[in-house]
This record gives C-alpha cells, structure tokens and sequence, in this order.
C-alpha cells in the first residue's frame, strides 16, 4: 500500500495543481505489486479527521492518513521551475519516521516534456521499491500514452474522476467531456465517462463512449485496456467475453476492487446472485470506501430476498460517501418492496439529489409495482411524472423507458378501449438495444406481429455478439407471438436459447409459464410460474403478481380446485385496490367463482 500525497507547486501554474498527483497514481496504480490508496479511502479518512472531502493531501496531513489505515509508505512530489526548464522530485518516504525509502529527481525541458518526465521518474520509482526489472517493463505504459499528452485535459479528468469517488455521477459528466474535447485520444477519459452513463442508467451512451475507447484502447495502461475491453463486452452484450476479462483484469490486479464489483454485475444479469454477492463482499473488502461494492452488494441482498442485509450495507454505505444520494434512493427500493410506504416516501426525498438512481431504483420500480396490483390510472400517472422528470434531468433513456413501460402495462393489463401509448415517442427518443427490445416487447403484447418483428431482426442484424439480443429478447419476442396465436409448442421451442439467461428476468419466465399452459402442460407451468413468485425483483416487474393468476388458471387446467381457489384468492387479494374496470379482474373473478 502506498499512498500519493499532493504534489508541491511552486510553478505558479494551476495545471499542475491535482494533475501530477493523479498521473503518479496511474503510473504507480500499472503495477500489480503496488495498491495506491484510493481516492475514497482518502475521502473517508479526511473525514474522520474533520477535514474536508477535497482538502489538500499534504505531507503532513498525509501521515495521518497512513497512521489511521496502517500504510507504511507515501508518494510526495514537487514541481519547481528552474529557468525554463522544471525540476520534478518524487521521494518513498516511510510514513512513520519521515525517512526518505527512495528518490528520483529529474528535469523536463518544457512544459509539455512534464508528464513523460514524470512517468519516467515513477517507472524508476517502481524498481527502487523492488518490483523486478521485467514486471516494470510489462506493466509500463509512458504516461502520455497511459493517459493524455495534455495537463488540461488530465485535469478536467482528474477532477471528474474525485467528483465520482464522492457519488457525484452526474457532477463529473461535464469535466470528463471536457477532457474529450481537449484531447480526443483520450482513452480512459471516454471510457470512464461511458461508465458514468451506465450508473447513470444511460445505456446507449454507455455503449457509444465504450466503442470510442475500445477503438483507443492501445492508448492506455495494460490495466486500463482491461477496463476499457470489460466495459466494451459488456456494452456490446457479450457476456461471456465480458465476464472472462474482468477474471483476467482480478487475476492480474487482485488488490482493485474494479473487476470483482463487474464480475458482480454480470452475474446479477445471469440471475445468479449469489455469486454477484460474493464478488461484492469482495469489491468491499478490497475497497472498504468505494461505493460500488456496497451498491452491489445491496442488490444482491434484495434479489436473495435478505432486505435487513441490504439495509445494512446501504447505511454502511452512506456512511462512507458522505451521504450519497444514490444510497437513498437504493433504501427506498428495499422499503417499497417491503411496502414501508413512510420509508419508501423519506428516502426518495433525501434521494432526489441525484435523479438517475431515484428514477431507475424506485420511482420505475414504484410504477411497476403499482401496476402489479392491478392500479394501471395510478401506475400512468406516476410514468408520466418519471417521462417529465426525465426530460428535465437530460435523461433520455429513462424517459424512452417510462413511454415504453406505459405501453406495457397497458397491453398487459388494460381495456381493450384503453388508450394506447404511441411506442414511436420511445424510439423518437432513444433507440438504446434495452428500449429497442422493451418497445418490441411491447409491441408483440399488443398484437403487432410486423412491428414487434422488424425490430428485433434489425437489432440481430446489428449486434451479431450480444447475447441478450440473440438468445433471450428475440426469442422472447418471438414467443409472445406464438402464444398470442395460441402455438405453445412453437413458443417452447423458440424460448430454449433463453433459459440460460431469462433468470433474472420475471417477464419472460413468465412468458416461458404462459407457453406452457397453452402447450396443456399446466404441471410444467405451474413450477415455472412458482418461481417467479418467488422472485424478489428490484425492477418490481408487474409480470411477478400476474404469475399469481397464471399459476390459479395452471391449477383449474390440473382440475386441482382446492389449489386453484386459494390461487385466485391470493391474486385477488394483491388487486383488492386495482381499478374496478379492469377485464383482468372481472375474468379473474369470474374464474374463481367457476372453481365453487
């Protein structure tokens, strides 16, 4: 552990200022010997010392932060000019003694001679801490080429990157864009904004930020191009070469959380959460001050239905990032479902700070739920207020998101009469593959074969590597067609590529429940659609209630009566409060009163 203090300056040049520290930590963080402390631990340190989150890390103040989390040494660093030239020092010091480990001095001949100077003097740094010879060699990337041949656009990153330590996603939007416009071969700079789109439930900028990095990827750290390759994968929706390079980014650099809180999020989208769990638990052991191990983590409490665990590590999380909006809005999450409505009401409050996780962690959540209980006027009125949040926050996706669920709902659960919800307003706004696949979802609900399929074959043609495409949401739609036309067979046949990855996915196992029972294979339908109820959906996916009445129609088809009655009395029951003009719930009753 070694941790980087703030560079002296006494050039009178504010573009040093931050920059030099965060460049020494890249170029130190390439090696898989060295952990720098980061950013976060630092932040949560200076806070228990009463210290604001951005104060300066001087020597000084810097020794606390060893003598309070037991690292033995620090990086410190100064800039000074000497005629036109500039003199950079890099000293080891042993935190407790103060006594120089090691010391590089070196002279750049012109300001933009600095940074490839400074990388220079850390790779020289490197081997006098005793990483070999060849491991140096390996792991080193000249820092221009690490990052940027720019100080001004390493600064706006720079600062973007602390704005994201401290759970200001949105906050660092502007700067790293910046970065970009300074320097457009900025490889991390792309990469890391992409990423701030996907926290910020932006997908498609998520995928186009992580094609122009992977396009750039040579111009980046080994350890970098891992991040860079991992998120790309993951963008394009190849899951299994997504998951193989954040194995090999752990098995490279074991001591960075990065690859295990991934690994997390990738098993969570293949439904297995205990393994997302467990990369969770060991994103915070690694990184006990980043926030993404603990918002995984919760997560991964809520699908394995342990809430007071979820609650537990979300206040932990709070904690430790000073209050972050985000972990609000996630406690509001696990009090809906839990149906603490007074909860559910003062967290979203304290969540509203940052709009993207309120929006995607309870208020779309909310409106699911709602419409899972049969309440579809509320549940509209509620996506109407998302839609418009969303546009005022510049959050094009969620707003496609909110138009698409609308039409959804309706299509499952409304009146024939029912208004219909315009899904080119969706595409108008964002054709992302998650609402390119929601608006065919929808579609195919609502018996427009044509549209439903157009969609998914371009998105096939398109995405040739993405799984999710391919093997689960065309199949699906596909299926829904099937069985709209009442083929169960040819449902059950199209939706065999998907049962690998429909896991996570309430609405489509519950299509693989509905294909079943027009098959007339109600025991079959009946364990399938089972599990769904057992479910514990963060999304609050209304297709998990409509299981209720799926699985009382499996029953009444088995002739099990006993079992069919207490079936549509416990669907019943969770639409007590549902619009009373629902034909879902005059058929529902009128099928309950057929099993006396």
């Amino acid at each position: 552990m070694i941790l980087v203090t703030d560079f002296t300056n006494t050039t009178g040049d504010a573009v040093f200022d931050g920059t030099l520290k965060s460049a020494t930590s890249v170029g130190l963080g390439q090696s898989p010997y060295l952990n720098v402390v980061s950013d976060q631990k630092v932040q949560q340190t200076l806070k228990l010392m009463g210290q604001p989150p951005d104060a300066r890390i001087t020597p000084e103040i810097g020794k606390q932060i060893c003598s309070r989390n037991g690292v033995k040494a620090m990086m410190t660093g100064s800039i000074a000019p000497l005629g036109s030239q500039y003199v950079i020092t890099l000293s080891a010091v042993n935190a407790a003694s103060g006594d120089n480990i090691a010391q590089e001095q070196l002279q750049a001949a012109k300001k933009e001679d600095v940074l490839n100077t400074l990388g220079t003097a850390v790779s020289s740094m490197r081997s006098k801490l005793g990483e070999s010879l060849a491991s140096v060699k390996r792991f080193d990337k000249p820092l221009e080429e690490a990052t940027t041949e720019s100080l001004e656009a390493l600064k706006a990153y720079s600062d973007g990157l602390a704005l994201r330590s401290r759970g200001n996603e949105t906050g660092a939007v502007p700067l790293l864009k910046h970065a970009i416009e300074i320097d457009p071969n900025f490889a991390s700079a792309y990469a890391y904004l992409g990423t701030t789109y996907h926290n910020m439930g932006q997908f498609g900028l998520y995928e186009q930020y992580q094609q122009q990095a992977f396009d750039l990827r040579n111009r980046a750290s080994e350890k970098e191009r891992l991040y860079i390759e991992g998120h790309y994968y993951d963008a394009i929706g190849d899951i299994e070469k997504s998951l193989q390079t954040w194995t090999t980014y752990a098995q490279t650099y074991p001591n960075d959380e990065t690859p295990y809180s991934n690994l997390a999020v990738g098993y969570s989208l293949l439904g297995d959460h205990k393994k997302a769990l467990k990369h969770s638990l060991d994103g915070i052991r690694i990184a006990p001050d980043s926030q993404y191990g603990y918002l995984n983590a919760a997560f991964a409490y809520i699908w394995l239905g342990r809430f007071e665990e979820a609650r537990t590590v979300a206040q932990a999380a709070l904690q430790k990032t000073n209050d972050a909006p985000l972990f609000h809005a996630e406690l509001a999450n696990v009090a809906l479902i839990q149906g603490d409505a007074a909860s559910f009401g003062k967290e979203t409050q304290l969540g509203a700070g940052d709009p993207a996780s309120l929006i995607d962690f309870a208020l779309l959540p909310e409106a699911g739920r709602t419409a899972g209980h049969g309440q579809l006027r509320k549940a509209e009125q509620l996506l109407s207020r998302i839609e418009d949040a969303s546009r005022s926050a510049g959050l094009a996706e969620s707003q496609a998101q909110a138009v698409c669920s609308r039409a959804q709902y309706v299509a499952l659960i409304g009146a024939r009469n029912h208004a219909k919800v315009d899904l080119s307003a969706a595409l108008a706004v964002e054709q992302s593959e998650r609402i390119s696949t929601c608006v065919a979802e929808a579609e195919a609900m609502m018996g427009n074969d044509a549209g439903a399929l157009k969609i998914v074959e371009d998105l096939a043609r398109k995405r040739p590597h993405d799984t999710w495409v391919r093997s689960l949401w065309a199949p699906a739609v596909r299926a829904r067609i099937e069985v709209n036309h009442g083929n169960g067979a040819k449902a059950l046949e199209l939706l065999k590529s998907a049962a690998p990855y429909a896991n996570a996915w309430a609405e489509v196992r519950t299509l693989h429940g509905l294909a079943l029972l027009a098959n007339h294979q109600p025991q079959e339908a009946e364990k399938t659609l089972q599990s769904v109820l057992a479910m514990h959906d963060p999304y609050q996916d209304p297709n998990i209630w409509l299981a209720q009445l799926y699985l009382a129609r499996a029953y009444a088809m088995e002739g099990d009566h006993t079992k069919a009655r207490t079936a549509y009395q416990d669907f019943l029951a969770s639409w007590k409060d549902a619009d009373p003009d629902l034909p879902l719930l005059a058929a529902a009753k009128s099928e309950y009163a057929n099993q006396q």
